[in-house]
């Protein structure tokens, strides 16, 4: 496919802590770009294949590509972490125990094109029951951009491994899915502080509980300077959601001029 030729040259460009390159995908009418989420110098845990500072507190700047800043906070002390984390583990096995120490993959095995880093997400379900406020847990935003707003187009979903077993299985904190239970991740534009609209996309519908990537559409977003992100679930309590929220992201597709 064309668009997996111009993605894998534009890795070698190794000058840029990011790259953006044009997508066609054999459909020359596509002229969206796709951000590609190269190392940008980061610090690779050997064992995990994920950011090695994820929990460093002072390393929550440090994930800006190509003018999009993922959010990213950390708490050392207390070994936890929101916001996105870049990965490239392809370890999407069950481990029945210590289950958060094996965090960090996708359940489809790896991100969208192999070899390439993708981002783990995880949403602060506690802070933010109530609403996301005015600096999201998880959150893109345009920064040190000469663009002003853009219009995303699409981006790559699926669960992580943890959280689809989560709630395959259940664990201490979650119970298992069922026939009625639903997870859910909504995607909000903002431009300039205010809402553009919200798009909802399925992470689990039942005891169907999505194993793969899938394609999200945002085109209904409009034009904007940030995406945030929140979850449902159906399995929640006074304290926020009880299964894991995480998700995974890749193949972020976008324009700046229409």
């Amino acid at each position: 496919m064309k668009l997996i030729k111009t993605l894998f040259a534009a890795t070698a460009l190794t000058a840029l802590s990011a790259t953006m390159v044009s997508c066609s995908d054999n459909d020359d009418t596509d002229n969206s770009l796709l951000l590609l989420f190269t190392s940008q110098n980061l610090k690779i845990d050997p064992t995990t294949k994920a950011w090695a500072d994820c929990y460093v507190e002072s390393a929550e700047n440090d994930l800006n590509y190509a003018g999009f800043q993922f959010s990213h906070s950390a708490n050392e002390a207390w070994k936890s972490w929101t916001g996105f984390c870049p990965t490239s583990s392809s370890d999407n096995i069950f481990h029945d125990v210590d289950q958060p120490e094996y965090q960090w993959g996708s359940i489809a095995g790896g991100g969208v094109f192999d070899g390439v880093p993708y981002m783990l997400a995880f949403w602060d379900s506690y802070n933010e029951r109530d609403g996301i406020g005015d600096k999201p847990s998880v959150s893109i935003k345009l920064e040190n951009s000469p663009y002003n707003y853009f219009y995303p187009q699409k981006i790559a979903v699926t669960n992580s491994a943890y959280g689809y077993y989560a709630m395959r299985y259940g664990t201490a904190f979650n119970r298992v899915f069922d026939d009625d239970d639903s997870f859910k991740l909504i995607i909000i534009g903002k431009l300039n502080g205010k809402v553009t609209g919200e798009v909802s996309f399925t992470l689990a519908d039942g005891r169907r509980i999505l194993a793969a990537w899938a394609d999200c559409d945002l085109t209904p977003l409009g034009a904007v300077d940030e995406l945030c992100f929140r979850m449902e679930s159906t399995d929640s309590g006074e304290f926020g959601i009880n299964n894991p929220t995480y998700f995974c992201l890749d193949n972020f597709r976008f324009t700046v001029s229409k």
